[in-house]
């Protein structure tokens, strides 16, 4: 039973970092724009050489509260979580406590 009760909270507390970590990054999404003006940092975002890494940022944080809300699945959201840039330690605590 205790078992049982220790993975509910792990996953609960495991979601709910991916997705604090997610709303953190739009967070400073946010306030790079508020200080650089929206218009210069959506050109700076989509410049031909930084359009792949602007899109993959942009997918994997729709793709983390896609997970989160809609499809409700613990490992899915963690691995959707680990494809943020340095999102490195929610990766590591999830890895060492699912062994």
């Amino acid at each position: 039973m205790e078992a049982h009760l220790y993975r509910l909270v792990l996953a609960y507390v495991l979601c709910a970092a991916a997705v604090l970590y997610t709303f953190g990054n739009i967070v400073s999404l946010f306030s790079t724009a508020f200080l650089f003006g929206p218009l210069r940092q959506l050109k700076n975002m989509f410049q031909l050489k930084r359009i792949t890494a602007t899109l993959l940022y942009i997918a994997a944080l729709i793709g983390t509260l896609v997970v989160a809300f809609v499809v409700r699945r613990l490992a899915w959201v963690v691995n959707s979580g680990c494809w943020q840039p340095g999102a490195s330690p929610l990766c590591r605590a999830s890895a060492n406590d699912w062994r």
